[in-house]
């Protein structure tokens, strides 16, 4: 595979976070397994991740889609890592930066922007401490996508290494509750937020406040972390993207288990041609049992004496209106009922961000209710810098993309600091 790349670089632009792509496909093709990890880790040092998840936007541009199928980018990133032990990373990478600035950064949650930002910043020579809400890190890389499509011990070797750099984590610690965020910044010289998306999107239609109505990211949440959830004998996933998938084929999976059968069907407003999951997402979860039936809107949600009956969908005709602002429309004639006795949303993920709340007349906001940052990630309040979904949606690559480009930024911030204070801040 490596054989076919013709290093025209196109793959380099569209990587949010510019990765030497033909650098490290030519050292599998010299078999120099080394330097390919090396040159992953100059821009990516969650490898083992995003060889796994990656939304891979690099391959839609790669050259050899005019010849055939592009160049499995994604699976060769994920080849040099699974080929190379954690045991000789630290040989192979380095170890702790000799030269310490004295100067701390406290990270807010351990998804791939906070463990990127920690990572360039670890290197740099700050000394670095995530405080994670959840026992163990990863973020919705662990929390939000099943153990089958990425292994828990391949997001452990990645924070492994972060690890040995001297990184420290404080698990089951929520930022807000546990310690405040004017607490952080009286201990440390910067903040770094990559909080992520863990609150589910509700559709809000009528019967949507039935105890047997679900969000998909706190079911998914739950399975990892070893809790048994409530399983329908038939289920209705409302939602269109990957992680309506991993929650239709994990509770298809379940379903296998406790009934010996599987009754699950997800419906969305798209058709599926125009489906957010990933192709291979929709024809694994039909491989596994589930129905696909795209291309409707939920209408409302029909209980009967207490108990779900199923969901009533009508034809969706648009997504988006001319100005392409999210503005279904519906043929209110076409209609049609599923039945379930369990009914999961999986329409999107939201912020939480009452964290902020005590400071939150310091922090700018757009229009949307997101947090404005600079070029750099840095915020109106000058120590807090923030990256990842809460910024630009859901997206891995694009979280590590931030992590990096905030740890530039806060590694000048604190440069400047170092001018005006020359003692290392208490």
């Amino acid at each position: 595979e490596a054989d076919r790349c013709i290093e025209c670089g196109l793959c380099i632009a569209t990587c949010p976070a510019h990765m030497g792509i033909p650098q490290y496909i030519a050292a599998i093709r010299e078999d120099d397994m080394e330097e390919g990890l090396r040159v992953l880790y100059e821009t990516n040092p969650l490898p083992e991740i995003c060889g796994r998840i990656c939304t891979h936007k690099c391959e839609s541009v790669c050259a050899m889609n005019h010849k055939g199928d592009p160049i499995s980018i994604r699976w060769l990133k994920r080849y040099i890592a699974d080929q190379i032990p954690i045991e000789r990373y630290r040989e192979i990478l380095g170890s702790e930066a000799d030269d310490k600035s004295g100067r701390t950064v406290a990270v807010i949650g351990a998804g791939p922007a906070g463990l990127s930002a920690a990572y360039y910043l670890a290197r740099m020579g700050h000394t670095v401490t995530i405080f994670e809400a959840l026992p163990e890190a990863g973020g919705m890389t662990r929390y939000g996508i099943p153990e089958y499509r990425l292994p828990y011990d391949q997001i452990d070797k990645d924070v492994a290494y972060i690890k040995s750099l001297g990184v420290a984590f404080k698990f089951n610690t929520r930022v807000g509750e546990h310690i405040t965020l004017e607490a952080l910044h009286g201990q440390f010289d910067a903040v770094f937020a990559g909080t992520g998306l863990h609150l589910g999107r509700s559709t809000r239609v009528d019967g949507v406040d039935h105890p047997m109505v679900f969000m998909a990211v706190d079911l998914l949440r739950e399975v990892t972390l070893g809790n048994t959830i409530h399983v329908g004998k038939k289920i209705v996933v409302i939602g269109g993207g990957n992680v309506a998938m991993d929650i239709t084929r994990t509770l298809a999976r379940l379903q296998k288990q406790q009934f010996g059968t599987i009754d699950i069907t997800a419906t969305c407003l798209e058709t599926e041609d125009v489906m957010p999951a990933d192709c291979e997402e929709i024809v694994e979860a039909r491989e596994e049992g589930a129905i696909i039936d795209a291309g409707w809107g939920p209408k409302r949600i029909e209980v009967e004496g207490g108990a779900i009956k199923g969901l009533h969908v009508v034809k969706c005709l648009a997504i988006f209106d001319e100005e392409r602002r999210f503005n279904p429309r519906f043929d209110e004639n076409l209609k049609q009922f599923f039945e379930g006795d369990m009914i999961v949303e999986a329409i999107g993920q939201g912020m939480d961000l009452k964290y902020l709340d005590p400071l939150k007349d310091q922090i700018t906001f757009s229009p949307r209710g997101r947090i404005e940052v600079n070029a750099g990630f840095q915020s109106s309040l000058p120590w807090f810098f923030v990256g990842g979904d809460i910024i630009q949606g859901p997206d891995v690559i694009h979280g590590i993309a931030n992590g990096q480009k905030a740890a530039k930024a806060i590694d000048k911030y604190l440069t400047t600091l170092k001018k005006q204070h020359p003692y290392p801040h208490q």
